[in-house]
C-alpha cells in the first residue's frame, strides 16, 4: 500500500510510532505534523515552539508526541487532539541525571541542571568577589551596574559593593534577556513568548513594550540618544524613546531578527535578519543605507571594528569570517573559520581580533591584511583584550558527555593571561577556577574583570522526611558519576570536567580534589566498602585510587585503550578491574600491581562488561548482535563459559545486586535468567517496550520502566505494583531505584517520587492528589530546588 504526505515545504526527517500506524515529519521550522501512514491523511499540526524543531518522537502508546528545539524547550503533545499537554520544566536537567542513595545514612543525591552566576574577578590575586546568581548581562556601563536574570526576577546590583539596588519580578513569560542602557539607568527586559518592557530600576517605572512582536529577539541601545532598537520575530525592527516607550521609526525584512547592534558614533544601526542579511539603517530614519549577503559567508552575528568604518560578520557555528566595508557594502576579505563555537572580540584600537573556539583553540586575526597572525591548541569558551596586546581567555568544557568522534581536548577550568606578540604555545598566567566562564567583559579597571559562569551542582535529600538538605556546588562541566560513601560519610562525584571531587556528606563541603585526568571523565566505578575508585576518560586513561588514604596521585595511571573508555567495573575484594572502550576492546587489571590479569576469553569485542558481584566472573555482551555467533555469556578466568538463552539481543543486560540472577530487557520483556546455568527463569511481559529495569538488593522484586508508566513485580513475575503517568517517568540505566519498600524515580515534571511498593492501586499523577489520597498511599512530593 502507499500513500502520499503532501507538504507546503520541505519535509524531514521522519519517525514512526511503535505501530506503525503513524508518521511525524518535521520541516525545519517551529511546527511539524502527525499523519496517518495507510490514508496519507494528516492528524494534527502543532505549533508552539519559539525555535525550529529539531526532534520529535512517539510516546510507546503512540498517544503523545515530545518534542524539543535542541535547548530546554521540551513539550509534550496530544495527537488526538493537537494540542500542548505539557511543557518540560527548564530547570529540569538537559542532561541525563544521577541518582545515588544510602539507606544507612537516609541520604539521596541527584544532578541537577546548570546553575548561571557570576562575579568580579581579579586578576592580580586570581580572588571572585562580589559572587552573584542568575545570567550575568556584560552590556553597560563597565562594572558601574551589575545586572543579572532568572527566569523570573532581574536585579541590579551595584558594582563595587555588589549591593541590591532594584529588583524587577514576572511569572508571566521565561526572561530572554536584560538588556542595560549604556548610562545603567534603563533595562530592556524581553521575555519569551510574553510581554517586555523598559524598566528604570530607580524609580520602578515599568512600560510595556510588546505588542508588534510575540517575541523580541533582539535589542540594542543607542549609545548616545535615549532610544532603543527592538527587533522580532516577525522581522520588524522599531525603535522606541527609552523614557516614554513611544515608537518613534520602523523597518521590515523577511524572516526573524537574529542580530541589532549601533555603530560606535550611533548613526547607524546594523539589522542581521535569521536569512543570512546584513542592512546598515540610518539609526533617525531607519532608512536603508547599504545592505549586504553572500552565500558563501553565512552569519548571525556581527561586530563593529572601533573606527565604525568596517563590520566582522560571523556565525557562532561557521566555516567563513568576512570584513564588510561600511558605506559600500563590499567585502573586504575573509578568514577561514577554525570550526567549533565561536566566539569573537576586537581589540580597543580595532587592528585586531580574537577569535575563541570551543574546538580549536585561540585565533587572534589581523583586521586589516585579513591574515591570521597567531594561534593556540585547546578548547576555549570566550576571550576579550585587557589591552591592545594583551588577551583573556576561558577555557571551554564539555556542555554534555562529549562525542566520540570528538578529538577536543578538554583541560581543567581556568582563565588564561596571553601575550598576543608572543611565541610560546603557554600562556603567561593561568587562574584556576571552580566553574566554566561563558562570559567575560572588561570594566574600567584593567585589574577586575566581570565573569558569567555556569556549574553543574548536585541536591542532597533526606530519603525518609523527602526535605531537602543542601547543595553541593557541583562541577564546571556535567557530573558523569555520584556516589555515596557510608564508611566515612563522603560523596564521590566525577565530571566531564575532568576532576574527582570528594565531599563531607553532612556538611556538604569539599575536602579534596584529584586531578590526574587530561581528558573528561566518562566512566567510574567504586567498590562496596567505599576504599578503592576506579575513574576512566575519553583519552583511554583508567586510573585506580585508594580513598582510603590522602593521595594526590593514583596507585595506577594506565594508558588502557587509544580510544575513549565507556565503563568499568571492579571486583569483589577490590582484587581486579575490568573495562571496555567504544570500540569494544576490553581487558582485565589486577589493581595490586596494575598490570593485565589472565582471562583465558576469545577477547571478541564487547558493548558491555562487568563483574558478577562476587568477583568470580564476567558478564560480557558482544558488540556484534548476531546472538546464534556472538552470545552473551558470563566467563570465568579459565575460560569456562556459560552462554545466556536470550531470543533477541538485549537492549540492556545486568547482573543482579545479588549475583544470583541476570536481568534483561528485549523490547516489551524483562528476563530473568540464571547466572549458574544461563538458563531463563522468568518473563516479564508489559503492555509496552520496556526502557529500564532492575532488581532490589534482595532479589524479591523487579521494578521495568516503559516510559509513561513504572511497575513492579515479584521475581516469579506477579505484578505487585503498576503507577502511571502520562507525561512519563524519567528513570536512568545503571541507578538502583528501587528499595525495599519504595521505588524512588525522578519523574518529568521535574519531582522526586517516593512510591510505596505495599500499595495495590493504580496512580495517576496527572491531576494533584487530593489530601486523603496523600494518606492513604502515604505518597509525599517535593519540587526540586531552584536558585531562588
Amino acid at each position: 500500500m502507499r500513500c502520499e504526505l503532501v507538504h507546503e515545504q520541505w519535509a524531514g526527517p521522519f519517525s514512526f510510532s511503535n505501530d506503525g500506524k503513524r508518521i511525524v515529519s518535521l520541516t525545519g521550522s517551529k511546527r511539524f505534523a502527525a499523519w496517518d501512514t495507510e490514508s496519507g491523511r494528516k492528524l494534527a499540526e502543532f505549533r508552539g515552539h519559539d525555535r525550529n524543531v529539531q526532534f520529535a518522537s512517539f510516546s510507546p502508546d503512540s498517544q503523545h508526541l515530545v518534542s524539543g528545539t535542541g535547548s530546554s524547550d521540551v513539550r509534550v503533545w496530544s495527537i488526538q487532539s493537537g494540542k500542548q499537554r505539557a511543557t518540560l520544566p527548564d530547570e529540569a536537567s538537559v542532561h541525563p541525571p544521577l541518582i545515588a542513595q544510602d539507606p544507612d545514612t537516609h541520604r539521596i543525591v541527584f544532578s541537577m541542571n546548570y546553575r548561571h552566576s557570576g562575579g568580579i574577578l581579579q586578576l592580580d590575586s586570581g580572588e571572585l568577589t562580589d559572587q552573584f546568581s542568575g545570567h550575568l548581562q556584560p552590556e553597560g556601563s563597565a562594572a558601574r551596574r551589575l545586572v543579572t536574570h532568572t527566569d523570573h526576577q532581574v536585579l541590579v546590583r551595584d558594582g563595587g559593593t555588589g549591593e541590591s539596588l532594584g529588583s524587577f519580578r514576572q511569572r508571566l513569560g521565561r526572561f530572554l534577556g536584560a538588556t542595560p542602557s549604556p548610562s545603567g539607568d534603563h533595562v530592556l527586559i524581553r521575555t519569551k513568548r510574553g510581554p517586555s518592557w523598559i524598566w528604570n530600576w530607580s524609580t520602578d517605572e515599568r512600560i510595556l513594550v510588546t505588542g508588534d512582536h510575540e517575541t523580541i529577539q533582539a535589542a540594542a541601545f543607542h549609545p548616545a540618544a535615549s532610544q532603543v532598537a527592538c527587533g522580532g520575530d516577525d522581522g520588524v525592527v522599531a525603535t522606541r524613546d527609552v523614557t516614554t516607550g513611544t515608537e518613534l521609526r520602523q523597518f521590515s525584512c523577511r524572516g526573524e531578527i537574529a542580530h541589532l547592534i549601533y555603530s560606535p558614533a550611533g548613526d547607524r544601526l546594523l539589522v542581521i535578519n535569521s536569512e543570512n542579511r546584513g542592512f546598515l539603517l540610518d539609526s533617525d530614519s531607519l532608512e536603508v543605507v547599504t545592505q549586504f549577503t553572500s552565500l558563501d559567508h553565512p552569519f548571525n552575528r556581527a561586530i563593529f571594528v572601533a573606527d565604525g568604518k568596517r563590520i566582522l560578520t560571523y556565525r557562532l557555528s561557521t566555516t567563513k569570517l568576512a570584513c564588510w566595508d561600511v558605506e559600500t557594502g563590499d567585502l573586504i576579505h575573509q578568514v577561514d573559520s577554525p570550526g567549533g563555537k565561536l566566539h569573537l572580540a576586537v581589540s580597543k584600537l580595532g587592528n585586531r581580533a580574537i577569535l575563541a573556539s570551543d574546538e580549536a583553540g585561540l585565533f587572534v586575526w589581523d583586521v586589516r591584511s585579513g591574515q591570521i597572525v597567531r594561534r593556540t591548541t585547546g578548547a576555549y569558551a570566550t576571550a576579550a583584550f585587557l589591552d591592545d596586546d594583551t588577551l583573556v581567555a576561558a577555557t571551554a568544557l564539555p556542555f554534555s558527555r562529549p562525542l566520540r568522534i570528538q578529538a577536543t581536548k578538554y583541560g581543567p577550568p581556568q582563565l588564561e593571561i596571553w601575550n598576543v606578540a608572543g611565541e610560546t604555545d603557554r600562556p603567561d598566567r593561568t587562574l584556576p577556577l571552580h566553574g566554566a566562564i561563558h562570559e567575560i567583559h572588561i570594566t574600567e579597571d584593567p585589574n577586575r574583570i566581570l565573569i558569567g559562569q555556569r556549574d553543574f551542582p548536585l541536591a542532597v535529600y533526606d530519603s525518609q522526611s523527602l526535605k531537602p538538605i543542601g547543595q553541593i556546588p557541583g562541577h564546571a562541566a556535567p557530573i558523569s558519576f555520584a556516589a555515596l560513601v557510608p564508611d566515612r560519610s563522603e560523596i564521590v562525584t566525577c565530571s566531564y570536567d575532568t576532576r574527582i571531587m570528594i565531599w563531607d556528606a553532612k556538611s556538604l563541603r569539599l575536602k579534596r580534589t584529584l586531578a590526574s585526568h587530561a581528558h573528561p571523565i566518562t566512566a567510574a566505578a567504586i567498590s562496596a566498602d567505599g576504599r578503592m575508585l576506579t575513574s576512566a576518560d575519553q583519552g583511554g586513561v583508567l586510573d585506580v585510587w585508594n580513598l582510603a588514604e590522602v593521595q594526590d596521585k593514583p596507585l595506577h595511571h594506565l594508558q588502557a585503550f587509544d580510544n575513549p573508555i565507556e565503563g568499568c567495573s571492579l571486583s569483589a575484594f577490590n582484587a581486579r578491574v575490568v573495562a571496555y572502550c567504544e570500540r569494544g576492546q576490553w581487558n582485565v587489571w589486577d589493581t595490586a600491581d596494575g598490570k593485565p590479569a589472565p582471562w583465558q576469553d576469545e577477547k571478541d569485542r564487547v558493548a558491555f562488561a562487568e563483574f558478577q558481584p562476587d568477583g568470580s566472573r564476567l558478564l560480557l555482551v558482544p558488540a556484534n548482535r548476531n546472538i546464534k555467533q556472538f552470545p552473551s555469556r558470563i566467563v570465568s578466568p579459565s575460560g569456562k563459559a556459560v552462554e545466556l538463552d536470550l531470543p533477541r539481543y538485549p537492549r540492556s543486560l545486568r547482573f543482579s545486586p545479588s549475583g544470583e540472577t541476570v536481568l534483561g530487557i528485549i523490547g516489551p520483556q524483562a528476563i530473568l535468567l540464571d547466572a549458574i546455568s544461563g538458563e531463563r527463569k522468568t518473563t516479564i511481559v508489559t503492555s509496552e517496550p520496556i526502557g529500564f529495569a532492575t532488581g532490589d538488593r534482595g532479589g524479591e522484586n523487579v521494578m521495568t520502566n516503559q516510559g509513561t508508566s513504572i511497575s513492579v513485580w515479584k521475581r516469579t513475575g506477579d505484578p505487585i505494583l503498576t503507577v502511571r503517568d502520562d507525561l512519563g517517568f524519567r528513570t536512568f540505566a545503571g541507578i538502583e531505584h528501587l528499595g525495599r519498600d519504595a521505588v524512588w524515580v525522578l519523574s518529568s515534571d521535574n519531582r522526586v517520587r517516593k512510591i510505596p511498593i505495599t500499595t495495590d492501586a493504580l496512580i495517576r499523577f496527572s491531576r494533584p492528589l487530593r489530601q486523603d489520597e496523600r494518606e492513604r498511599f502515604h505518597l509525599r512530593n517535593t519540587a526540586l530546588p531552584t536558585d531562588e
